[in-house]
C-alpha cells in the first residue's frame, strides 16, 4: 500500500514540477541519496511523510543542475580537443599521413603487403633500414608485428585534407563472354572517370575468366562504388579488393 501511494504521489509531483526525469531515474537517485537499497523504501518514506516534497524537489533540482554542468564541461572539453586536433593538423607538414602527433617530417612508405590507401585504418611500423612502413590494421602481417614487436608500432592516421591518387587492385571473376574486358574498362573509365593502370585476364575453369584490374582512386570511399559498378556488369560473378 505504501509503495503504491508513494509512487503515485511522486509521479504526480514530477509532472507538476516538469522535471526532465522519469520516475525510475528519480527513485534511483533518491535511493542513492538516502542510502536505501530498494525503491519500495523510497516510496515508503514518501507515503509515511518521513521526507517532505519540498526537500525532494530541492534534491532532484540539485541533481539535474549538476548533470547539466557536467554535460557543459564535457562539451567544452570536446570542443577544446577538436580545436587542438585541428591546430596540430594544420601545423604538421602537408603530407598524406600524420605519423604520431609528436613526430614531424618523418619518412615513410606504404607497405606492399597490404597496399593501404587513404581512408583505410592504418598504423606505422618502424623498420631497421627503411624508416617507417604504413600497414592496414587488417594487414595479414599486422598481428605478428603487433605481438612480436609492439615497441616498434606507432600511431598513424590519414590527413583529412590529403589529396592524391592511390592504386587499388580489384580481382574479378566473370563468365567468358565476348568483350568482357571492354565492358569493365568502359565502366571504370567512362562511367566512374577513374584511371586504369593495368588490366589482365586469363581463362579459368568452368567457362570463366579471372583477372585483376589496377585503378587509381582518391581514397577507400570510392572502392565500394567501384566494386558495386563492376558487379552490375552482366556476366561478372565476383569482384573484390586484393592486397
Amino acid at each position: 500500500k505504501h509503495t503504491r501511494m508513494g509512487r503515485e504521489e511522486l509521479e504526480r509531483k514530477l509532472k507538476n514540477w516538469k522535471m526532465a526525469l522519469t520516475i525510475d531515474e528519480a527513485v534511483a537517485y533518491l535511493g542513492k541519496y538516502f542510502k536505501l537499497r530498494l525503491g519500495t523504501e523510497v516510496y515508503a518514506l514518501i507515503a509515511t511523510q518521513k521526507v517532505d516534497f519540498g526537500s525532494i524537489k530541492e534534491i532532484l533540482a540539485r541533481h539535474l543542475s549538476g548533470e547539466a554542468a557536467e554535460e557543459r564541461r564535457a562539451a567544452a572539453a570536446e570542443a577544446e580537443r577538436q580545436k587542438t586536433y585541428a591546430s596540430r593538423e594544420s601545423a604538421a607538414p602537408q603530407d598524406a599521413l600524420i605519423i604520431d602527433d609528436d613526430i614531424s617530417k618523418i619518412q615513410y612508405k606504404l607497405a606492399r603487403c597490404c597496399n593501404p590507401i587513404k581512408g583505410d585504418d592504418v598504423f606505422g611500423f618502424v623498420t631497421i633500414n627503411s624508416g617507417i612502413t604504413i600497414h592496414r590494421t587488417d594487414c595479414p602481417n599486422a598481428r605478428r608485428m603487433r605481438e612480436s614487436y609492439p615497441y616498434r608500432v606507432i600511431e598513424a592516421r590519414w590527413r583529412q585534407s590529403a589529396l592524391g591518387a592511390f592504386r587499388v587492385t580489384i580481382r574479378i571473376v566473370a563468365a567468358d563472354t565476348t568483350g568482357m574486358a571492354n565492358h569493365i574498362t568502359e565502366t571504370i573509365s567512362r562511367e566512374l572517370k577513374l584511371n586504369i593502370r593495368s588490366i589482365n585476364f586469363d581463362a579459368a575453369s568452368g567457362g570463366c575468366v579471372s583477372g585483376t584490374v589496377s585503378v587509381e582512386v582518391p581514397g577507400s570511399g570510392v572502392v565500394d562504388t567501384l566494386i558495386h559498378s563492376i558487379m552490375r556488369i552482366k556476366g561478372v560473378q565476383r569482384a573484390y579488393r586484393v592486397n
